[in-house]
């Protein structure tokens, strides 16, 4: 098995098209219905920060531009019509509304799914060049995609070992959640103490872990894809996370190598368009890309060991490591990956227009199909990101407020109607999962206010779940704890 890896030329084909067919689907299925929300800013009704960038770039006049350019690009990769140039395009679109705007929009950039649509253009857009133009590189450029994606991985993993999954709290929240599961009325009727939660819980932390670090063996790379491969096809049928389950099983394909079983397999059965080939060598070219991923390939695990130096050793680096840390994460888009953890799941949010007299009637639909808002994931991540707000940040309240009206402001509601959000935790109790509503948000965007009604008291919604290891961050972008 060679330390190199290289992907066959019909394998490479496979995983561009099949990342511009998830494009076009999350482009059409999932940004598009939500336009005003998700391209705007609130100065035009939509969920951008206002400020002078985000006023000049989220205006209508550009949704229409932007939508055409971005599913001009996934046409353009599934036809393999000027990849380089539409990778580019994906990548540049992507890079904004996905990283650039994580902090500055309610959505968070669409969460997990947001982000690695973009990771995947990336690997798209570095696969595209080397194999036109430094193709002697290639080994270089699959290898650092499969360490960076098994470090993904390898995060996710251990946030999960570590924050809960391994004492039975987390997949069983998400597969009982009307905001994420599929079949939440079957999982209700089961006790907690069902022994497929048990599974599910520690197969979890447990598969990806496992997962990650035969991905950075190079015997055993294979095998570390079609484990990743397996458990998101699993994932795709109980989990709503729009896309990313089947991105994620594309990402597999970035580990069947050519000298691979399965890699042989897929290289003898996938059909090749006689003009995807390699090209010649740019020498100039070649020597910036490589020096560019030789510097990825050192600070990228750097980067993942100072986030969890500051995020589970509840420490800061000194002051200028510190900054350059936070600078490059936030630059890259690199994280701990918190994705399905139980702070995230273990609560489903009720919105409701109340008018004073006329009762209130629902907004939030989570279960119902056809509902083109609430039943797509990003509106689940929205809200979700609200309200763990929260906990991230309980000690400033102006950040939760601010987030709160701007999204409130998106929602339908007639004259004199005020909005309620209903925070409601789901519990175990005597063997089942039963809904305790803690308390309801009223919200009057126009007026500017916010209350808080409490049914539960002696809770409080800034309280991490007991098998969380969340704390108090520094702010929004950082994973630096406050000072004492």
């Amino acid at each position: 098995m060679n330390f190199w890896p290289e992907l066959s030329l019909p394998v490479q084909h496979a995983f561009q098209c099949f990342n511009g067919v998830l494009l076009l689907l999350v482009l059409g299925q999932q940004l598009a219905p939500r336009w005003r929300q998700f391209f705007l800013g609130e100065r035009w009704g939509g969920w951008g920060q206002s400020d002078s960038v985000t006023d000049l770039l989220h205006r209508p006049a550009l949704v229409l531009p932007v939508l055409a350019v971005w599913s001009g690009s996934a046409i353009a990769l599934i036809c393999d019509w000027h990849p380089i140039l539409a990778a580019a395009a994906n990548v540049l679109l992507g890079r904004y509304y996905f990283v650039t705007m994580r902090w500055r929009g309610v959505a968070r950039g669409y969460g997990a799914p947001g982000f690695m649509t973009y990771w995947f253009g990336c690997a798209v857009l570095l696969l595209a060049v080397t194999r036109r133009h430094a193709p002697g590189l290639q080994p270089l450029a699959v290898f650092f995609l499969q360490v960076d994606l098994a470090l993904i991985v390898l995060s996710s993993g251990i946030y999960k070992l570590r924050s809960g999954y391994r004492r039975g709290e987390g997949m069983d929240y998400g597969l009982v959640n009307p905001m994420w599961s599929y079949w939440p009325g079957f999982y209700r009727a089961q006790s907690t103490r069902h022994p497929l939660f048990r599974l599910l819980n520690q197969s979890a932390w447990s598969s990806q872990i496992t997962g990650a670090l035969l991905m950075l063996v190079p015997a055993t790379r294979w095998a570390g894809g079609l484990i990743e491969i397996a458990t998101y096809v699993f994932i795709a049928t109980q989990i709503r996370l729009g896309w990313l389950a089947e991105q994620m099983i594309a990402g597999g394909l970035l580990f069947l190598t050519a000298d691979s079983p399965p890699g042989k397999w897929l290289a003898s059965h996938l059909s090749l368009p006689g003009n995807f080939s390699s090209g010649a060598t740019s020498p100039t070219l070649a020597m910036l890309l490589q020096a560019f991923l030789w510097l990825q390939l050192v600070l990228v695990p750097l980067c993942h060991a100072g986030l969890a130096f500051n995020f589970y050793g509840r420490r800061r680096l000194p002051g200028p490591l510190q900054m350059a840390l936070d600078a490059y994460a936030n630059f890259f888009g690199v994280i701990v990956w918190r994705v399905f953890s139980v702070d995230h799941l273990n609560f489903h949010v009720n919105i409701y227009a109340a008018a004073a007299n006329d009762g209130s009637r629902p907004l939030s639909r989570w279960q119902e199909r056809g509902d083109r808002r609430f039943w797509h994931v990003g509106e689940a991540i929205t809200v979700t990101s609200l309200f763990t707000t929260l906990k991230y940040y309980p000690q400033d309240d102006a950040i939760f407020r601010a987030r709160v009206f701007r999204y409130a402001r998106t929602l339908p509601r007639a004259a004199g109607e005020e909005l309620v959000f209903e925070y409601v935790a789901i519990r175990k109790l005597a063997g089942s999962y039963r809904d305790c509503v803690l308390c309801r948000y009223h919200v009057d965007p126009d007026a500017g206010t916010l209350r808080c009604e409490k049914i539960a008291p002696d809770i409080s919604l800034h309280e991490a779940n007991a098998a969380s290891l969340l704390h108090p961050g520094i702010k929004p972008g950082s994973y630096a704890p406050r000072s004492p």
